[in-house]
């Protein structure tokens, strides 16, 4: 089981490294913190290369309570306003408490598509990942509709002056 969001966090490094995006631990705007963000010319969902440049927002989350799982959703939710896509990124298993003394190892990703099912919700990606990090997509996210343009220029000129770090 992936023991930390830095765990997580290595893992897609590695994954969005060998797709050739520049990345961004720790992406500030103003007051919002966004765990990760990359840009490139690179559709990871279709696998393709793109003409134009794709943002992308990471938020990494081990989610096991239902507190967190909300949580990550309503961040994730908020990232629409600024990138393409919004992705939740979390453990494939996680141990939940149950009661005041037990945990149980549950499928986290399932039970985080189910709750992430509403009118903005549905339009975030879910990745998760495995014991040995492999990297599975849970769900597909769909092109935010409702970008704040001048927020996502100010992000591809930020981002445009890194390399890969």
């Amino acid at each position: 089981m992936t023991s930390s969001e830095e765990e997580l966090r290595a893992h897609l490094i590695k994954f969005l490294e060998s797709k050739g995006l520049v990345y961004n631990k720790s992406y500030r705007l103003g007051r919002i913190e966004i765990d990760l963000v990359a840009l490139g010319k690179y559709d990871i969902w279709d696998d393709k290369s793109s003409n134009e440049n794709i943002i992308y927002a990471f938020e990494m989350k081990l989610a096991s309570t239902s507190s967190l799982i909300k949580d990550v959703i309503e961040q994730a939710i908020t990232r629409l306003l600024m990138v393409d896509y919004s992705v939740i990124v979390i453990p494939c298993t996680a141990n939940i408490w149950v009661n005041d003394k037990e945990k149980k190892e549950i499928n986290i990703d399932e039970e985080v598509k189910k709750r992430a099912n509403g009118t903005y919700s549905k339009s975030l990606g879910i990745i998760c990942i495995g014991n040995e990090g492999e990297i599975k997509v849970v769900r597909k996210p769909k092109r935010s509709t409702i970008v704040i343009n001048e927020l996502r220029q100010k992000i591809i000129k930020e981002m445009s002056n890194k390399t890969l770090f």
